[in-house]
């Protein structure tokens, strides 16, 4: 069931539309002091199956606790977002 969740209501397993549309899993979710909140997530369609992070702690950027993302699916264990093969 596909659901409009905020920021701090992201939990890790989550399945969300990411940035530039791709279909990313939530790795972790960690709020800030100054009410944003940093995401890790993996992308299963980058060359290599590897982590990104959305609003890196070193330029103090992060996404808004208010923030609109798409899940898709909840409780996704990372294995079923990993590409096989590829290095």
């Amino acid at each position: 069931m596909t659901e409009i969740l905020r920021t701090d209501q992201l939990e890790v397993g989550d399945l969300i539309v990411g940035p530039d549309s791709r279909v990313v899993r939530v790795e972790l979710v960690v709020p800030l002091d100054d009410g944003t909140i940093t995401l890790r997530y993996t992308d299963p369609d980058a060359e290599r199956s590897h982590e990104f992070v959305i609003g890196e702690r070193l330029d103090g950027q992060g996404q808004a606790a208010d923030k609109p993302f798409v899940v898709l699916a909840r409780g996704v264990p990372k294995e079923a977002v990993q590409i096989d093969g590829l290095r």
